[in-house]
């Protein structure tokens, strides 16, 4: 996976923004991170078709993460779509990674584009003050231009 996440490790889960969620009232739970023994057992396991085992990821500070599959899928059904999600449980480890980067990418995109349009809401209001400034400022140069002027003659 070409992707580094952001995010935080919690109580042995991955969580990213707490925002993802907030726009269908999920309690987000993260994703479960397998270490050591665990991780080696879980993949050991999926090779000989029991279990789905584990799912490599870069995280934070571009760490190695192993997360688990299934946890990933119950991820993937939680915030995805509905044409995201269909036969997310027949997929490849490495399709369902590609498909936890693909929602990450694209929440990551919506958190950005409001950051943007809140940011340049706040500058269209900004140089419509700065423009009501300079009209105010202009009329008070332009006065006392003037009795500058009739004070010449």
């Amino acid at each position: 996976m070409s992707i580094n996440f952001e995010g935080n490790i919690e109580s042995g889960r991955l969580k990213f923004d707490a925002n993802f969620s907030e726009n269908k009232g999920i309690k987000d739970k993260g994703i479960k991170v397998n270490k050591g023994i665990t991780k080696f057992a879980k993949n050991a396991f999926a090779a000989i078709g029991l279990g789905g085992g584990t799912i490599k990821i870069f995280g934070p500070d571009n760490k190695a993460l192993h997360i688990n599959k299934q946890s990933a899928i119950k991820w993937i059904k939680a915030h995805g779509e509905k044409a995201d999600t269909e036969n997310v449980d027949k997929l490849s480890s490495k399709a369902v990674g590609e498909k936890v980067a693909y929602l990450y990418v694209q929440k990551k995109q919506g958190k950005v584009r409001e950051v943007l349009s809140l940011n340049l809401a706040i500058c269209t209001k900004q140089a419509q003050e700065l423009s009501n400034l300079m009209k105010k400022l202009s009329k008070v140069i332009g006065m006392q231009a003037v009795k500058a002027i009739s004070q010449a003659l």
